[in-house]
């Protein structure tokens, strides 16, 4: 769980300034409440089916407006912060045998490496390894768009998928020091790509082609 690329950006006599970076981290099914509240705007996981192939639907908000985060990371000698952070894409990722990774591609207003934060005793969930995601975990579906809601048997085995979701997030720049609040810049975007492990027919790619899957 740590903080990587973190940079500052656009730092200029008369211009503003940004910090930006990406937090790696798994994935966990308990406590990433805060963060998917941060990326999306909100965390209100809904029922949109009968069938357990169609629970907790998570979409996102309209506006990313106001919601902000502060991060801090102890580095042993000092405590890093970055304050107003906001999150500009999520990444999650997979390969057989792993945990799931997520990361954060974050926009902040400041960096500070020189942090007097104290640390208390961290102490582990006794329960922390039932926490992770795994690969093992996942069930991947793919259905024909015409074939009605999809089922057990709709079910496929990856070897690797990945997934991001794009906020499309912009800082304005302002005649000061730092910049004001990003905001969306474009649709919020979803894009992704999987590996399969064998190569049985050609119904998948047929229904690419044909624009039918």
């Amino acid at each position: 769980e740590e903080l990587r690329d973190v940079h500052m950006r656009g730092a200029s006599a008369g211009g503003s300034r940004m910090v930006e970076g990406t937090w790696t981290k798994h994935l966990h099914y308990q406590g990433e409440e805060i963060l998917h509240a941060a990326a999306f705007g909100t965390y209100a996981p809904t029922q949109v089916g009968t069938t357990p192939y169609y629970t907790n639907r998570a979409t996102s908000a309209s506006s990313l407006q106001g919601t902000f985060l502060s991060l801090f990371e102890d580095r042993e000698t000092s405590t890093w912060e970055i304050d107003s952070a906001k999150v500009s894409q999520v990444t999650v990722s997979g390969s057989t045998g792993q945990r799931i990774q997520v990361a954060y591609d974050l926009m902040g207003r400041a960096l500070d490496t020189a942090g007097d934060l104290t640390w208390g005793t961290v102490t582990q969930n006794a329960n922390s390894k039932d926490n992770h995601a795994l690969m093992s975990h996942l069930a991947f579906y793919v259905n024909d768009s015409s074939a009605g809601d999809v089922t057990g048997g709709s079910a496929i085995g990856l070897s690797d998928f990945s997934v991001q979701f794009n906020n499309n997030l912009s800082g304005y720049r302002a005649n000061s020091d730092y910049i004001l609040e990003p905001t969306r810049d474009g649709f919020f975007e979803v894009s992704g790509s999987i590996t399969l492990p064998t190569y049985e027919d050609n119904t998948y790619v047929a229904e690419v082609l044909d624009k039918t899957l």
